[in-house]
């Protein structure tokens, strides 16, 4: 019934609540009464993207005043002023409710379990899911909120694409209300996936980071889709019930390590904490940061919210094979060249990652971030073998001291080992940068990230246009010698 193109969702009154039905009986309303056809008796208002609202940005707004309410209250227990309103998320598409009353009597609840408020926490307003159905609460007024009903992938897509004009066509200027300062922070390191403004022009209801909350207001969220999984847990998207945020969630799961003295949940959580520290500490353009966590209290599951991405290097470089060996040979440059530029970062600062690999380089669009920093470690004597064996160090393997040279060998793994020696001999053939001397034996003989980058200023490029005299020596030594098969 209402999969109309342009619905929203339809509000219908609870039986018996008298105060919901004027409403939607109110003449004021008339452009958004609709009549069931199967039922005449059941009569509610329908609330629609193709519907201009008197607030740029808005879906629609409740409350007394004319010039500024799309659906009318006129019954005298409601508040003078504006009561709430619906929008969209700018970036993630979610819709939004707004508590913008004086009395903070709107709410939304669960259909099943009405004790669960979904407005809990400031500023008031809350993810409606446009899969669930709710019991929307304005003052005395009690409405069913059902979504559209869209059934099939085609019915999904294009009420997605609905959503998605419609908040392209809001302007700029109605965005009035600056980020939280957390949020400024992570706009000053480009980041791809960032919280967004509230479009609202009365009421200042900024976002919060979620690391800035107050206690026990911690991220509640539900699972959208599936990521992945890696050696410390499971790694969802998520959706912030509070704010519409998207995030990726890793769930990281208590596993003894003994070659780390990790024997208990308390032993766990330590070293998951100093991961933390670390990726604090090296907050980079080009490493992806950790926007919030929780759980860390005995017996409870430890997350750790990220920005969502487009996915990862493996992905990205099956995906640009088919496009032939120039496709592969400029994306696989940017790629090295970001994240010397992370490495180097890190290094400056006595960090090793120590697990660079396809997996751990996601990307968005043409930018590239190193992430996972659960094995990595300050510069010190340890010779333990931690990693992926197929992208180690050859002093890994033999024992010796680790220093930052084996992230250089290891990224330069990511090409070599990957594409086979046909592709290096390639990159060698085109003019690419010396990438051979980044798997050299011995540590010693390899260059530092800081050293790649200012000896090849000129040559680095995210563009085709890379020369550089062929190395040709280096890389038939490197293609004879270090076979997978020998290590």
């Amino acid at each position: 019934m209402n999969n109309e193109p342009g619905t929203v969702f339809d509000l219908f009154p609870e039986p018996g609540n008298h105060f919901a039905a004027e409403i939607v009986e109110d003449d004021a309303n008339r452009d958004r009464f609709r009549v069931d056809p199967d039922n005449v008796s059941n009569r509610f208002l329908r609330i629609r993207l193709n519907q201009s609202a008197k607030i740029l940005g808005r879906l629609a707004t409740f409350g007394r005043l004319p010039f500024t309410n799309d659906v009318m209250l006129r019954n005298g227990c409601f508040s003078k002023t504006d009561q709430c309103y619906f929008d969209f998320h700018p970036t993630t598409r979610e819709l939004l409710l707004h508590d913008i009353s004086k009395c903070d009597d709107t709410q939304l609840y669960s259909t099943c379990q009405k004790s669960s408020k979904h407005i809990d926490q400031s500023p008031r307003q809350c993810v409606v899911r446009l899969d669930s159905e709710y019991i929307f609460q304005i003052g005395s007024a009690e409405f069913r909120l059902i979504p559209r009903r869209a059934l099939t992938e085609q019915d999904k897509a294009a009420f997605a694409a609905e959503r998605l004009d419609f908040v392209r066509q809001i302007p700029e200027a109605s965005k009035t209300f600056p980020f939280h300062q957390a949020i400024e922070e992570l706009q000053a390191l480009d980041m791809q996936s960032r919280s967004s403004e509230t479009t609202a022009r009365s009421y200042n209801l900024r976002r919060k980071h979620p690391d800035q909350r107050k206690p026990g207001h911690e991220i509640t969220h539900a699972h959208l889709r599936d990521l992945g999984s890696g050696g410390q847990g499971a790694v969802d998207e998520v959706v912030d019930l509070h704010t519409g945020d998207h995030f990726a969630r890793k769930v990281c799961q208590f596993r003894e390590i003994p070659v780390w003295q990790i024997y208990g949940e308390s032993d766990f959580k330590a070293r998951i904490k100093k991961e933390v520290d670390l990726v604090k500490k090296a907050a980079h353009p080009h490493i992806v940061p950790y926007l919030g966590h929780q759980g860390w209290q005995t017996g409870r599951e430890l997350e750790i919210f990220m920005p969502v991405y487009q996915g990862n290097f493996r992905i990205l470089l099956q995906q640009c094979k088919l496009q032939g060996k120039e496709a592969v040979r400029v994306m696989a440059q940017s790629m090295c060249y970001q994240m010397l530029l992370a490495l180097e970062h890190v290094h400056a600062r006595d960090i090793i990652h120590r697990d660079i690999k396809p997996e751990n380089i996601l990307y968005q669009g043409d930018k590239f971030l190193l992430t996972d920093f659960g094995i990595a470690k300050f510069v010190d004597t340890s010779r333990t073998i931690v990693g992926t064996r197929r992208y180690m160090a050859p002093e890994m393997w033999m024992n010796e001291e680790q220093t930052t040279k084996i992230d250089i060998y290891a990224l330069d793994g990511q090409i070599s080992w990957k594409q086979s020696q046909e592709f290096l001999q390639t990159l060698a053939e085109q003019n690419a940068p010396p990438m051979a001397s980044m798997l050299e034996l011995q540590a010693a003989d390899r260059p530092t990230a800081c050293g790649l980058l200012g000896q090849s200023s000129r040559q680095w490029s995210t563009k085709a246009e890379i020369k550089k005299q062929k190395p040709t020596l280096r890389v038939e030594k490197y293609t004879r010698e270090h076979k997978r098969s020998e290590w």
